[in-house]
């Protein structure tokens, strides 16, 4: 629909209900006195409309300068902190590994459904605790537990893929893969799944807020991304290695 049609349809709708009401204002307050209350509302919707231009344009200015203002030194550690726990909360896998959770169980010769059961039935407490915990130990103390549980669990997956390829034992690979899962489906919501952005809020002051959460809402999206579409060349890199930096970059 275009605007003149909106336009258009706007001005129907207005007299519309300007048609339901005029009657009863005409009897209550007389001719006189509802020709003064239009004149009332021609008056301002004629300012508005005066005004309108010069307010859009100073409201754009100001978002842009407020965007680009970031991007000052006395903000950039506030920026730092924010792209890192935001990208790294993408490149921790957890989106993918959720997505590939079945792919993972059969490659490892474990019940799919067995396993992805479980894995979502386990992030019941983890959750609960993280809500339980934030106030009382802290948003450092659970992102650290978070990204060294994380690392633990995506290392012992690795390893029992590892004995898998090189023969060393096939029948352990299935129930180390299973527990590898669990405790990195238990450990990233404590602290990773929703800390960084209970910090990106906090770091920032009022008069940046905004183009702050813009920004890293955009990294942390784009980083989700590649994270989807790359998720077979991470794993052969090292998750685990992610979540090694994350704990060090948390510190």
């Amino acid at each position: 629909m275009g605007r003149e049609s909106l336009d258009i349809l706007n001005s129907t709708i207005g007299a519309l209900l300007g048609s339901l009401i005029n009657g009863k204002i005409t009897d209550l307050i007389g001719r006189g006195g509802a020709m003064w209350l239009a004149d009332f509302f021609f008056i301002f919707g004629w300012l508005a409309i005066a005004f309108s231009q010069a307010y859009t344009e100073v409201f754009m200015r100001q978002s842009e300068d407020r965007f680009f203002s970031l991007f000052q030194l006395k903000y950039a550690y506030s920026v730092t902190v924010g792209i890192g726990l935001m990208t790294l909360q993408e490149f921790v896998g957890e989106a993918a590994i959720l997505s590939y959770m079945s792919s993972i169980f059969e490659a490892a010769s474990f019940s799919s459904t067995l396993g992805s059961i479980s894995a979502a039935i386990i992030q019941i407490p983890a959750v609960a605790l993280s809500v339980i915990l934030i106030d009382n130990c802290g948003r450092i103390p659970l992102l650290m537990v978070s990204s060294i549980g994380m690392c633990l669990s995506l290392l012992l997956v690795g390893l029992s893929f590892y004995f898998q390829d090189n023969g060393y034992s096939d029948e352990i690979t299935p129930t180390l893969v299973y527990i590898g899962i669990l405790g990195f489906t238990a450990t990233y919501p404590i602290g990773m799944a929703g800390l960084p952005t209970v910090i990106m809020s906090e770091i920032f002051p009022t008069n940046v807020k905004g183009s702050a959460g813009s920004l890293l809402v955009f990294t942390n999206a784009t980083c989700g991304l590649i994270i989807l579409y790359s998720f077979n060349v991470m794993m052969e890199w090292s998750s685990a290695g992610v979540c090694g930096l994350t704990i060090i970059f948390v510190a």
